[in-house]
């Protein structure tokens, strides 16, 4: 009788459900989509609700309403197919626009969101601990994907910069050279680059000995988590690097690095891209308008929330006040629904992410819908300066567009140059990032912004805030421009690819059989379930039976090892996908990885949003070629894959 009973109401559930969906799906989502979206997504609980639960808990109707809600966002995006090609159509909200300075001051700008959604320490994705970077969770990067060539490339970029500056005099012989890097992620990066230094130096080749014993290698971060992380990939190095907690848009601010101190190499890959950008409109007009994330909640599921989390009631009639009167003096529209302040949102969120109630979380996050009001730039002192600045770019730029235009502007790239100048006393910086000239970021065939996260990508940046990176293409005119108002004169500015010329081919049979052992490794690695076994008692058991053997033969085991043994990996991993597979487990993993290893090297060579900048300081004439010739002997294939 229960279970019919459960039957009947899961079956009634989606009957509704479909029905809702289809009478939306019907809708003209040309015109009036997202005004539809809002007020169908405000009244939705109320729909489901079939009344009341026991506090602290989710009623089946509220599964439901998150359930619906999931398959709304995914219609409003379109056809995700990770390419991002179109971006969710966010509704806009009319205000009075005699109010934009004092919203600035209640609500978020998409800056502050972009923030509080990848550092925010309580529930950022950076910073709490949720990002992997493993190609089967979040993303992976270059330095990941190509290790250890991408590491390689960038020691023996180091290597011949010290033997420059011992060329002509800009550091003594025995002084220390510091690489500093800032973002660096899991620590890969710093890992091959010390690695490949220290192996080259135990083989005595040219200077390299002397130059491993002046090398410090330092790593910038400001997220905890991955400061744990990045001192367990490099702990054989000991005291050769240093991790500190440093936010690198404020070098100075923790007493991390002083003035004028650094001799050597700055190094950041990918890391201008997180920085919090500005969406910026500019009109056909010639104004200038910016986006005010505006988030709002139904009523009746705050309430909810509120109750079951125990806030006095005074707290949630606050919020009903605060969000009447927004509605009141600056005009915003009526709805059912709650207008949250920026502070009010991150009050709920961070006491969200402290309680043991998970269902609580899991209602907030997906009864909460982001609108954005657009408010003139100037009311932004920070963005106003901005613009006006560089306006000759911009100017440029909308008159060969010639319609209003959507653009990120990350305004902290320029403060970063200004303190990565002033810490460097000689050497070069090396920053390598997504995005182009203003003509690329100005470019409307293709997404500057990006939404990367849970095996998937969205299009949606108002999606689960803190369960997903956020990522704007950087604008390198501006960047070179502020690099050389504070002493920094460009040496390079090419494709990403340009890093590894004239050191590492990528289309070598050895090259592309290391790639493969590295993959194959790392997934083993990033896929083993601890609840089954060890890391240690898996590393001794391939020790063992790779003992000996050439790099095929070792990529030939290795997959007959997952093959033989894929319970230890878990569930979400290969484990399941070989279960639906009718061919053999080898045969797919060693397809897999081969697909991965060439897709990864096509990548990297023909990436054209994906830039490489390398700008110098108080460096005096280039070092005779002669010299590299007579140096520089290395081989690209030496002990990394073991």
């Amino acid at each position: 009788m229960m279970l019919k009973t459960t039957i009947s109401i899961i079956t009634g559930m989606s009957i509704l459900t479909a029905g809702m969906l289809s009478a939306y799906a019907g809708h003209d989502r040309r015109e009036g989509e997202s005004i539809h979206y809002f007020a169908f997504r405000a009244t939705l609980g109320a729909k489901l609700q079939s009344g009341t639960s026991v506090p602290g808990r989710m009623s089946v109707s509220e599964h439901m309403y998150a359930i619906v809600n999931d398959m709304l966002r995914s219609l409003q995006r379109g056809n995700n197919n990770g390419n991002q090609k179109k971006q969710t159509k966010i509704h806009e909200l009319a205000y009075d626009k005699q109010a934009a300075d004092k919203m600035v001051k209640h609500f978020f700008t998409f800056k502050k969101y972009m923030e509080a959604a990848l550092y925010n320490k309580h529930w950022g994705f950076y910073s709490s601990g949720v990002v992997q970077f493993n190609a089967f969770r979040d993303f992976t990067t270059y330095p990941q994907a190509l290790s250890p060539y991408f590491g390689q490339a960038l020691a023996v970029r180091a290597y011949r910069l010290w033997l420059r500056m011992l060329q002509n005099g800009t550091i003594a012989k025995g002084e220390p050279f510091s690489i500093v890097e800032f973002g660096a992620g899991n620590g890969v990066l710093a890992h091959d680059v010390l690695t490949y230094a220290s192996a080259m130096s135990v083989r005595r080749q040219g200077e390299w000995h002397a130059f491993y014993t002046v090398l410090r290698y330092t790593i910038g971060e400001r997220a905890d988590d991955l400061q744990v992380r990045q001192k367990d990939t490099c702990r054989e190095f000991g005291d050769k690097l240093t991790v500190k907690k440093v936010d690198a848009r404020d070098l100075f601010a923790s007493r991390g690095f002083k003035r004028q101190s650094l001799k050597g190499m700055i190094v950041s890959n990918e890391l201008l891209d997180v920085f919090g950008v500005y969406k910026v409109r500019f009109e056909k007009d010639g104004t200038v308008t910016t986006a005010l994330p505006i988030p709002c909640i139904p009523r009746h599921l705050l309430r909810k929330i509120c109750v079951a989390l125990n806030f006095k009631e005074g707290f949630c009639r606050r919020l009903e006040r605060e969000s009447a009167r927004y509605i009141r003096e600056y005009k915003l529209p009526p709805t059912h629904a709650i207008y949250l302040s920026a502070h009010d949102y991150l009050l709920l969120r961070e006491y969200l992410a402290s309680t043991a109630d998970y269902r609580q979380r899991i209602l907030f996050m997906h009864a909460v819908s982001f609108n954005e009001a657009y408010v003139a730039a100037e009311s932004i002192p920070e963005l106003a300066a901005y613009i006006k600045k560089y306006k000759m770019y911009f100017d440029r730029e909308c008159a060969r567009v010639k319609k209003p235009i959507a653009v990120y502007l990350t305004t902290g790239e320029t403060e970063y140059m200004k303190q990565i100048a002033d810490l460097l006393r000689s050497g070069q910086t090396v920053t390598i990032d997504y995005g182009g000239m203003t003509d690329y970021l100005f470019n409307t065939q293709g997404n500057r912004l990006r939404i990367y996260g849970v095996m998937k990508s969205v299009a949606d940046p108002y999606a689960s805030p803190g369960k997903f990176d956020i990522t704007a293409d950087i604008n390198f005119e501006v960047l070179m421009q502020a690099g050389k108002e504070n002493g920094l004169e460009t040496s390079l500015y090419e494709q990403q690819a340009a890093l590894m010329d004239g050191i590492i081919n990528l289309e070598a049979q050895a090259t592309k059989e290391a790639l493969e052992v590295r993959a194959i490794e790392r997934y083993i690695n990033e896929n083993i379930d601890e609840n089954v076994t060890t890391i240690e008692k898996v590393h001794a058991e391939i020790k063992t039976i790779c003992a000996g053997c050439s790099r095929a033969e070792r990529i030939d085991r290795l997959a007959e090892y997952i093959a033989d043994k894929k319970y230890i990996l878990k569930p979400y991993s290969v484990r399941t996908m070989l279960d639906k597979v009718g061919y053999g487990y080898k045969t797919y993993m060693l397809g897999k990885i081969y697909s991965e290893v060439n897709t990864w090297c096509d990548r990297y060579r023909k990436q054209q949003g994906f830039r490489l900048l390398i700008q110098e300081k108080g460096l005096r004439e280039e070092m005779p070629a002669e010299l590299f010739r007579s140096e520089i002997q290395y081989e690209t294939n030496i002990a990394m894959s073991a």
